[in-house]
């Protein structure tokens, strides 16, 4: 929080600090990393910020911690956008599939077809750079472009892994001249 209390000396104080929080992973979602940002969100405003986030909708992930939603403050705001990363398209076709009948066959079809995705998956992520989220990218900025602009965002702030937090950062810096605060949860 230091690089933020700097900051904002810099800044007019007779208007509200928004912050767009930039974060692939974020509550209901659980882990440290999740943890991390989602106390950033609950403590800024006690620093004078406003945070604003922007997320992804649903993804197939391991671990849920619905009670970081609860701890987050009734002021933030939070986006959540599509996305056509590996953990959102296997989201998508798991809730598909478990909408069809039980019929034996179909099940047997299921699995094999989760078994065949698992594989195509594995196969795929040796191609996406700088990391398999990528394909957050184009909806993260569409939507990042339009947040920046209602909200009146002050700074931007990303967190990673994946990496591709920090490029949509990056692209929205670019288009917008708003500054940019990176955090790096954990090391490659």
């Amino acid at each position: 929080l230091e690089p933020l209390n700097k900051l904002t000396m810099s800044l007019d104080f007779d208007k509200k600090k928004r912050v767009l929080i930039l974060a692939y992973y974020f509550p209901p979602l659980g882990m440290g990393g999740v943890q991390r940002v989602s106390k950033f969100v609950k403590y800024l405003p006690s620093f004078g910020w406003e945070p604003v986030i922007l997320t992804v909708k649903d993804i197939d992930y391991f671990s849920r911690d619905d009670s970081l939603l609860k701890e987050l403050p009734e002021s933030a705001k939070i986006y959540r956008t599509g996305s056509l990363d590996p953990l959102r398209l296997v989201f998508l076709l798991r809730k598909l599939f478990k909408k069809q009948p039980g019929d034996p066959k179909r099940v047997a079809l299921r699995n094999s077809r989760k078994s065949f995705l698992s594989v195509l998956m594995g196969f795929l992520n040796l191609f996406f750079f700088p990391d398999n989220k990528i394909g957050w990218l184009p909806f993260a900025l569409i939507k990042g472009i339009k947040i920046c602009r209602k909200e009146k965002i002050d700074l931007l702030f990303s967190t990673s892994p994946p990496l591709t937090c920090h490029l949509v950062a990056f692209f929205l810096k670019m288009l917008t001249g708003i500054r940019w605060v990176t955090d790096y949860r954990d090391s490659y």
